[in-house]
């Protein structure tokens, strides 16, 4: 269950003692770069210490915290760089599913989010702001407002909002705090002016400023969260998780938007919120640690590459289809998210404060933007995202250690209006496998830049890049490899460390292949690509079962296209002979190649288009073997021009004789055989003529 791991994360990571800091970052989003904008319009509202006259609220001028910088590769914009130790005394929680301009859950701090009809609100009038307050003042723990008190602070909102002179064509975001400094209160007056942590200075008391209270924050959160499971259920009973007897509530929870009560039948609640307990209950510790947990795995959580994307929404044997597919635009294409997280095996980490300061530490280092965070602190670690599809840090202390196991989980749909359809969940993945995968990953990459250069004449950098990033990326290759309907069921196998076959893959550049023979040699770039990418996954699937998988097997029954090169071009005429199909297959291609270069310079023609796919026809095996092969004795003697060394008409027979002895397996394995022959005549240039047709 989703949520029973989400709940073990987070315990290890409350029993690591995180610093009240980083306990507010994790449970709000004021580190995250979607509130930025909001910063640039701080409200202030300050309440005072209770008591009196003097506890009629004053609000400050309006604020910007942080400064305008340009925008990377975007010199006339310029986006607000936001203040972060000032806008950790006003953490805001952006509102997850549901209409974000009503009040929504419970508010553990008095600190609200503004939209832009929000704010044009408070400009129109203090009757709006007063029916902002009230809503989130009423669903915010610890703090009620006398009318007197809400009427005068919505009057303030009213005449400081008129002052921003709001530009209609502007979009216009803020930040509103309720600052209470009283005992007990998340708010505290100090002497000074210039702290960098003051959310403002005191109208009230001269000479003083207004500072967070961050150890009163993160119980305040708490409280917070624990009244959003209650408003959904709440009952004496025991905790479906733990089992501990005592008072329950809802596993319904603002962080974790996948559970919600529009979801009905077949679901124990029926439509009823009160009733949700019925179906997940949590005591106190449990539900806490599901917060934690939740938090950290939206954090986590990334948009899966668009190459993938597309590569999944691809016809898999289609190749015009697909190149219609490869045109759409990226809006047009559904988006998918990806997420990740490590989490213990077997131990309950609470009972180990320093193996649990250590997995706190490691997911806070993979929550870290790109890894940033463990390079600036001297550690090093692994970036998976040409593993997992998505960006995702993986510190090296993680990948070492056999008591972790990570969780991956793929979705789609609009987190924010808890429209989520679950696409994939791999469980049980040791995160030792992910450096040997990226590895093979990489090695992949370099190896289709080098086949490349082989194949493609002066290829430029932008396509040498191209196949370097989609050929080193382990959810493309299996994508296009098996097909989009499979990309899920490989994923799993390769993180498992399963045998994968070569069968389907095989076939479906055969099918590509043959959709792009019709075009040929037009289609000529569009073949050297896909011989570059089935060579490049031959390559990675055979290191893949022969290292990882530990199956001593040849994938696709081809040796090496250098050493095929050798016998077919270079050993004796006695010593040529073949293993399988594909073999025999890459020998008539090459040889076609290296005829067809005389043919095109005797007739300018192409031979394959001319003789071999004669009418429009298929190209077969057969085909390839009786209009191409067989026949260049016959075609050379047609034509003056055309002189064939003695040597290379001695090949030509010994490949006749191959194709005869290997005539029943050339048959029944139509698509190695293919595969083969196109691989052939794609790379037999590379060796000593580099000319082309």
């Amino acid at each position: 269950m989703i949520i029973e791991d989400l709940i073990r994360l987070g315990r290890a990571l409350l029993a690591g003692e995180l610093e009240a800091r980083v306990l507010v970052e994790m449970l709000t989003d004021v580190s995250e770069t979607t509130t930025k904008n909001f910063y640039q319009n701080v409200f202030v509202v300050e309440l005072g210490d209770g008591g009196g006259e003097a506890g009629l609220p004053v609000v400050l001028p309006v604020q910007r915290w942080g400064d305008e910088v340009p925008v990377p590769d975007k010199p006339k914009k310029t986006e607000l760089r936001v203040d972060v130790e000032r806008a950790a005394g006003a953490p805001i929680v952006l509102p997850r599913g549901g209409n974000p301009l009503v009040p929504q859950g419970r508010y553990g701090l008095p600190a609200y989010p503004l939209y832009e009809a929000h704010v044009r609100g408070f400009a129109e009038g203090a009757g709006k702001a007063a029916e902002f307050l009230a809503g989130r003042v009423k669903r915010t723990q610890g703090l009620t407002l006398a009318p007197a008190v809400l009427h005068a602070a919505a009057e303030g909102l009213h005449a400081e909002a008129k002052r921003l002179a709001l530009d209609s064509k502007q979009k216009v975001l803020g930040v509103l705090v309720l600052a209470r400094c009283g005992e007990a209160d998340p708010y505290r007056y100090a002497p000074g002016t210039s702290s960098d942590r003051a959310i403002g200075r005191s109208a009230k008391r001269p000479g003083e400023q207004i500072l967070p209270r961050a150890e009163v924050f993160g119980e305040r959160l708490w409280e917070g969260k624990i009244e959003e499971g209650r408003s959904a259920g709440a009952r004496d009973g025991r905790c479906s998780i733990c089992g501990g007897p005592g008072p329950v509530v809802s596993a319904y929870n603002k962080a974790w938007p996948w559970l919600t009560p529009t979801w009905t039948c077949p679901l124990p609640h029926a439509g009823d919120k009160d009733r949700m307990v019925e179906m997940v209950a949590l005591d106190d510790a449990c539900y806490r640690a599901l917060t934690a947990g939740a938090s950290v795995f939206s954090k986590l959580s990334r948009q899966v590459h668009v190459e993938v994307t597309r590569e999944l929404f691809s016809p898999v044997a289609d190749p015009e289809a697909r190149r219609i597919a490869g045109e759409k635009s990226i809006t047009d294409i559904p988006k998918i998210l990806g997420g990740a997280f490590v989490v213990p095996v077997h131990r309950d980490l609470t009972e180990d404060p320093e193996e649990a300061a250590d997995l706190c530490r490691l997911t806070l280092e993979m929550m870290a933007e790109d890894g940033k965070g463990a390079a600036a602190a001297g550690r090093m670690g692994h970036h998976l995202a040409d593993i997992v599809g998505f960006d995702c840090w993986l510190p090296r202390a993680a990948a070492q250690r056999a008591e972790y196991r990570m969780k991956i989980l793929y979705y789609s749909g609009d987190p924010s209006r808890a429209d989520i359809h679950l696409r994939a969940v791999i469980d049980d993945v040791a995160p030792t496998v992910m450096p040997r995968l990226e590895a093979l990953a990489r090695r992949t990459g370099d190896e289709a830049v080098a086949l490349a250069r082989e194949i493609i004449r002066k290829p430029s950098d932008k396509q040498l890049a191209f196949y370097k990033r989609r050929f080193g990326a382990v959810p493309y290759l299996l994508g296009r490899g098996y097909g989009g309907a499979y990309l899920w069921e490989r994923l799993q196998s390769a993180f498992h460390r399963r045998p994968m076959d070569a069968a389907r893959p095989t076939a479906n550049s055969a099918h590509r292949l043959a959709g792009l023979a019709a075009h040929y040699p037009d289609s000529n770039p569009q073949v050297a690509e896909e011989v570059v990418f089935f060579l490049a996954f031959r390559g990675f699937l055979e290191r893949y079962n022969n290292q990882l998988a530990n199956t001593r097997s040849t994938p696709m029954s081809m040796r090496p296209w250098r050493e095929l090169l050798s016998v077919v071009f270079e050993a004796p005429i006695e010593e040529i002979h073949f293993q399988s199909p594909a073999e025999i297959g890459f020998a008539a291609g090459a040889l076609l190649r290296r005829f067809g270069r005389w043919y095109y310079h005797a007739t300018d023609r192409d031979l394959l288009k001319h003789r071999v796919m004669t009418f429009g026809s298929d190209l077969s095996p057969l085909a390839v073997w009786h209009r191409g092969v067989a026949r260049i004795f016959d075609v050379a003697a047609r034509h003056d021009k055309i002189k064939m060394p003695e040597d290379f008409r001695r090949r030509v027979g010994a490949i006749l004789a191959e194709l005869d002895r290997l005539a029943d397996g050339v048959r029944s394995d139509r698509d190695g055989f293919m595969t083969g022959f196109w691989s052939g005549h794609a790379l037999e240039p590379s060796t000593q003529h580099k000319e082309e047709v």
